[in-house]
């Protein structure tokens, strides 16, 4: 079972969006698909998505969870879905779901959302990705990003060993040219970052072939605030 999160979609602009057309693999998703819309048992000032995520993944409300700001996953008392299908002796691969905490017994991959900073992913060959992306999102807004040569070096090395695929190598070179040339664009990245991680996951998923796994996705998220 893989359960992809997009992270802050608003179900009437995208049903709008593939109405127009805009859409056409959601389209295809959703004509393939049996689709509901719930409502939370929260309200406002309960609704930010690291509270909501906190209730989807643990299965309790956040009167029982009481996660109400990001990097508070570790604070978690109750298991999470992972945990449990893994003291079942299910594999699993969390990548990049929002406010995770894990068992340190846990089968499998774990790689934490980037504004977490008390939970290092699993296994630790996941490092050099993992400060890579924390730091370019923590960093979106600055030109300079807080990494070294090394870091670069043993990201870029991490990736050649797990599943950089040639079509994000390409878009990573256009997106690069095109800003040397332009001087614009540089909000584009986070689609980047998407293709990156991604193709991590696809790597991961291939070699464990876990029971469960999650995909998260924040760049429509990062997009609505940033404009």
């Amino acid at each position: 079972m893989i359960l992809i999160e997009y992270n802050e979609l608003c179900p009437p602009l995208m049903e709008r969006f593939i109405a127009q057309g805009h859409l056409p693999n959601f389209r295809r998703f959703r004509e393939q698909s049996q689709v509901y819309v719930t409502e939370a048992a929260e309200r406002y000032p309960h609704l930010d998505p690291w509270i909501q995520w906190v209730t989807v993944h643990a299965g309790v409300d956040f009167d029982a969870h009481g996660i109400e700001h990001l990097n508070e996953g570790h604070k978690l008392k109750q298991k999470y879905l992972w945990d449990i299908l893994s003291d079942a002796n299910h594999p699993v691969w969390v990548c990049g779901s929002m406010s995770v905490t894990y068992d340190p017994s846990i089968r499998g991959a774990v790689l934490p959302d980037p504004w977490t900073t008390k939970v290092a992913p699993t296994p630790s060959e996941l490092a050099p990705f993992f400060k890579f992306v924390q730091q370019n999102v923590l960093e979106y807004s600055n030109d300079k990003i807080p990494l070294s040569k090394l870091d670069y070096a043993q990201f870029v090395a991490f990736m050649a060993r797990h599943g950089l695929s040639p079509s994000t190598m390409r878009a990573i070179a256009e997106q690069l040219v095109s800003e040397r040339l332009t001087g614009l664009g540089r909000w584009k990245r986070a689609t980047i970052l998407d293709k990156l991680q991604f193709d991590v996951f696809k790597w991961y998923w291939q070699r464990e072939r876990p029971k469960f796994s999650t995909f998260f996705s924040n760049s429509t998220a990062h997009f609505q605030h940033l404009y």
